[in-house]
Parts: C-alpha cells; structure tokens; sequence
C-alpha cells in the first residue's frame, strides 16, 4: 500500500508542519507577487530506523526564503517525529 502524502504531512509534529508548510507557502508566494523576485520553499525528509521495530525516525526540515523590497528573508525549521512502517506492497 503506498503512503498517503496528505495524511502523512498532517500527522508530522502532530499536524504543527503542515500549519508551518501551509503559512510559509502563501507567505512566500504573496512576497513573490509583491517584490517581482522569486522566494523557494524547500523541504527536506531524512528517515532513520528506530531500533529493530516497524518504526523510523522523520526528521523534517522546512526552509524558506521570501523576497523582500531590499533583499530577502529566510528561516529554517527542523523537527522529528516517529512513525509507524505499515505493510508494503510485494
């Protein structure tokens, strides 16, 4: 079964990264349509197996940079959250 990215975004930091995602995303955009410059939003998603369980370490990163009229404003976020491996397709 593959992952269902909506849900998997909600449930990181138990829904607090895709408030974060969300706000970064019209706040980057709207900068862009202001100043004529454009602004980046990059996430970054680095798993890592907890133990021997059917669990991994996420540990997400949301960066931005927004344009600004002199020059530019930008902010990186990291935070982790476990999560559960279900079954997977053979």
């Amino acid at each position: 079964m593959a992952t269902d990215v909506g849900q998997f975004f909600s449930e990181l930091d138990a829904g607090v990264f895709e408030e974060k995602l969300s706000r970064q995303l019209s706040e980057v955009a709207g900068a862009v349509i202001d100043h004529g410059k454009p602004g980046k939003v990059t996430i970054t998603l680095d798993m890592t197996a907890i133990g021997s369980s059917s669990q991994v370490k996420v540990a997400h990163k949301l960066t931005y940079s927004r344009p600004t009229s002199k020059g530019k404003v930008s902010e990186e976020n990291m935070t982790e959250t476990p999560m559960h491996v279900g079954r997977r397709a053979a």
